[in-house]
């Protein structure tokens, strides 16, 4: 055994807030930065990575800062330029494919996904040519599936619950004849 003596909950914190420290000078040097371009009529725009190691794995940091002026807001033209983000078209988010568990338990039909971030009136169910299209759009994301149905099982049969991001579906299995 060591006679090294591990670095108390004190010491890891001192070192962590002298870390932040380093990071909270590096913004201010961008701000200084931007000051200074703004001054010099250079770019309204500076963009700084920054990257600390805490002990438990590193931090990385992204600092974006960007200048608009008054006249930016009224009918005056606007500076020739990029195209800022909040007004840049952008594609839609390609569709994640939404993954599945399908079981029959009984006389009842089950389908259960994962679908983080997405609120039940953002679900859409069509049926095409006896398979369930599902489709999903919430906080940025967007899900597509397609699962066969059994025979004789219709959309209105299919009832939905969504909570905590779980999609569960049920349907009772038409009786056999």
């Amino acid at each position: 055994m060591s006679d090294e003596k591990k670095p108390g909950p004190g010491r890891t914190t001192a070192d962590i807030e002298l870390r932040f420290g380093r990071l909270l000078s590096a913004l201010g040097s961008a701000l200084s930065d931007m000051t200074g371009r703004l001054e010099s009529g250079q770019s309204r725009e500076i963009r700084r990575d920054h990257t600390i190691d805490v002990g438990m794995g590193p931090i990385r940091t992204e600092t974006r800062i960007r200048v608009r002026y008054a006249s930016d807001f009224g009918n005056a033209e606007p500076e020739p330029g990029p195209v800022p983000e909040e007004t840049a078209e952008r594609p839609p988010a390609p569709a994640r494919p939404i993954l599945a568990d399908i079981a029959t338990v009984g006389r009842t039909w089950q389908l259960q996904a994962d679908l983080p971030g997405v609120a039940e009136e953002d679900l859409t169910l069509e049926l095409d040519a006896g398979d369930l299209l599902i489709s999903a759009e919430g906080s940025g994301r967007r899900y597509e599936g397609r699962f066969p149905l059994p025979p004789g099982v219709g959309l209105a049969d299919i009832r939905i619950s969504l909570k905590s991001g779980i999609l569960d579906l049920t349907a009772p299995l038409p009786e056999a004849p």
